[in-house]
């Protein structure tokens, strides 16, 4: 399995690149109990990318840009989807939790 780090010169955000194939392959070779914790490890940082794009919209926007307004709103929009999503992923792994017999995370004192 090939996985690609860089450093991505605009944002800054270290990316790491796998193929469908690959990622299907590691998927294959994952025990079912351990599943859905890669795939939420997998799908969060991404996630974490997108969200960090929509908080530098609303930074870098200034207020003289002609769609300053616009722009805003549509990083507002990617913000609350981008919560939206991590609390569907936190409800997975909650879930995964509970069903391997772990306390939730209400349960252990946190």
């Amino acid at each position: 399995m090939n996985i690609t780090l860089s450093i991505n010169k605009q944002t800054g955000f270290l990316m790491h690149d796998q193929t469908p194939e690959e990622r299907l392959e590691r998927y294959q070779n994952t025990p079912d109990d351990e599943f859905v914790r890669l795939l939420v490890h997998d799908l969060r940082g991404p996630l974490s990318g997108v969200i960090s794009a929509a908080k530098l919209i609303n930074v870098l926007v200034g207020s003289d840009h002609p769609n300053a307004a616009q722009l805003r709103e549509l990083g507002q929009i990617l913000l609350r989807t981008g919560d939206n999503l991590r609390g569907i992923l936190d409800t997975a792994i909650e879930h995964d939790r509970i069903q391997r017999g772990e306390p939730a995370d209400n349960e252990d004192g946190s």
